[in-house]
């Protein structure tokens, strides 16, 4: 079809639950599944404090739970830089 070259790099994740862009993409297929978000959040939180990350913060926004009014509510946990 097309004649021109493609060149694919993959990168292996050595450690899935301590990368952010996982972290933040397992959490946003668990709430397009009806999770409900604080389980969802608090999960991503044991999993990368288990997995060796020294802290973690996370937060999601909008219309959280079915809410008619939009806001936005994070977690923070373990050492964090300011």
């Amino acid at each position: 079809m097309i004649k021109q070259e493609i060149a694919v790099d993959i990168i292996e994740v050595k450690n899935p639950a301590i990368d952010a862009q996982l972290v933040s993409e397992n959490v946003a297929l668990q709430l397009e599944k009806r999770i409900a978000f604080r389980r969802a959040m608090k999960r991503a939180i044991e999993q990368a404090l288990g997995a060796g990350a020294k802290g973690i913060k996370i937060s999601a926004s909008g219309r959280l739970g079915g809410a008619e009014i939009a806001r936005t509510e994070g977690y923070r946990q373990g050492k964090l830089p300011l």
